[in-house]
This record gives C-alpha cells, sequence and structure tokens, in this order.
C-alpha cells in the first residue's frame, strides 16, 4: 500500500529523490522522469520497498528504484552520489 511522503532534497541532476515518511528517510532514482519531481512537492510510495517500484505524484505513476530506507544522514550521503542536492 502506498503512503504519503514529502521531497526533502532533489540530487543536482535531478534523478534521485530523498522522501521523508513514516518509515523514515527513502532514496528514490527517477527512471526517465528527472526534473519533474522537486523539493516539497507531496508523493506517494511503498516506502518498505526496494527496487522498481512506482512513484505516485499529482495521481501520476512514476517510474522508480527504491534503493531503501534509513535516517535523514543516510539518505542525503546516497543523493549526493547523484550530484548532490
Amino acid at each position: 500500500m502506498k503512503k504519503p511522503g514529502t521531497v526533502v532534497a532533489v540530487s543536482k541532476n535531478k534523478a534521485a529523490l530523498a522522501v521523508s515518511n513514516e518509515e523514515g528517510w527513502t532514496v528514490v532514482e527517477l527512471i526517465g522522469s528527472e526534473g519533474e519531481i522537486a523539493a516539497g512537492d507531496s508523493v506517494f510510495g511503498d516506502w518498505q520497498a526496494t527496487g522498481s517500484e512506482d512513484l505516485i505524484f499529482n495521481g501520476e505513476p512514476f517510474s522508480g528504484y527504491f534503493q531503501g530506507t534509513g535516517d535523514r544522514q543516510w539518505a542525503l550521503g546516497q543523493i549526493a552520489h547523484w550530484g548532490g542536492s
């Protein structure tokens, strides 16, 4: 079941998101929709998932690759691999 989250940081190349949610901080790599979701946007996802999974934004599915969930420091460190936030 997809639950709400808030995009808190976006990598410099806009390919990865750090999403704050009830499970912690989830890193999602966007596949083919880079730049369409920004910090502050509300999204829905299965925050416990890893691997390929849709992220829902404005009622539309976006292909993503869920990297996992951890704390804030972990998530921001992960998106730094995509050019920083």
